[in-house]
Order: C-alpha cells, then structure tokens, then sequence
C-alpha cells in the first residue's frame, strides 16, 4: 500500500476522488429510478401509453467519458488560472 494521506489510512486520491465516486453513483441510480417512473407510471397513467425501456449503454458510456474530460478540463484551467494570482489579492478582490 503507497503513503497515507493523514491518520485515516485513506490514499490522497482516494480522498481526491470519493466525492466524485459518490456523486456518480448517486446520479446514476436517481436518474434510473426517475426513467423507470416516467416509463411505468407517468406515461400510462397521463398519456395512456407505455413502451419499453431500453438503455443505449454506448452513448450514456460516451456522454459520461465526454462530461468527465470536460469537468476535468475546465477544473484544470481553473486551477491553473488561480495558482497564477497572488492568493492575498485574490481573496481582497473577493471583498
């Protein structure tokens, strides 16, 4: 096992990335329920109709890996923006 970050006997990444992992898993098993709602309940009951509830595993595989790169991007152009300030102005500009 590599250097623990702390006490907690955590790895600095998994630290890093466990908020992301969560909010993941999170996301995903709330936008599966609320489809499975739409699908089995909603539409019937307000439209009268059902169909069947496929999911396109490819493309939902391809939006995640599109918005992950994005997400990264623009928090590493925002981070690079920020180290580039001096911190005391950065935080006396925010006043």
């Amino acid at each position: 096992m590599a250097a623990a970050s702390g006490r907690s006997g955590h790895l600095a990444h998994e630290v890093a990335t466990q908020p992301l992992h969560q909010a993941l898993e999170l996301g995903v098993a709330l936008g599966l329920v609320v489809s499975i709602v739409l699908v089995h309940v909603v539409n019937p009951q307000s439209f009268h109709w059902t169909m069947e509830l496929l999911l396109p595993w490819g493309r939902l595989t391809a939006l995640f890996a599109a918005v992950l790169v994005a997400g990264s991007v623009t928090a590493a152009l925002c981070a690079k923006s920020a180290a580039r300030q001096d911190a005391v102005l950065a935080v006396k500009e925010d006043w």
